[in-house]
């Protein structure tokens, strides 16, 4: 669990910061504690709920039985994605350097 949660921190939060942008005068570093709490949390909360809700459903319909359900509920999660990121507003996903003929750097620093 920890690496997971330590690879996908770093992009998230560089998204969320170029989202952000002025955050009514917000420091660097409150935005940075509020963004990294928010993660732990839905970490947290996707620990919490995956095996309170598993359990009782191996419990009720087997191992097999559950199968399906993991299926279904990854195509759900997949269309919305695929929706959010049709439809999503913002085309500043990936910072750009100044040269343009170097390429993006994912974890450019934000200036």
């Amino acid at each position: 669990t920890a690496a997971t949660i330590t690879s996908t921190f770093a992009l998230a939060q560089k998204h969320a910061l170029i989202h952000m942008g002025d955050s009514g005068g917000k420091s660097s570093e409150e935005q940075n504690s509020m963004i990294s709490g928010l993660w732990t949390a839905a970490f947290a909360l996707g620990n919490f709920v995956g095996p309170t809700v598993g359990g009782p459903l191996i419990s009720l319909l087997g191992f097999t039985g559950t199968t399906p359900v993991l299926q279904v509920w990854a195509l759900i999660m997949l269309i919305f994605d695929c929706l959010v990121l049709g439809f999503s507003s913002s085309k500043n996903l990936f910072l750009k350097r100044r040269d343009k003929n170097s390429k993006p750097s994912l974890y450019e620093q934000i200036e």
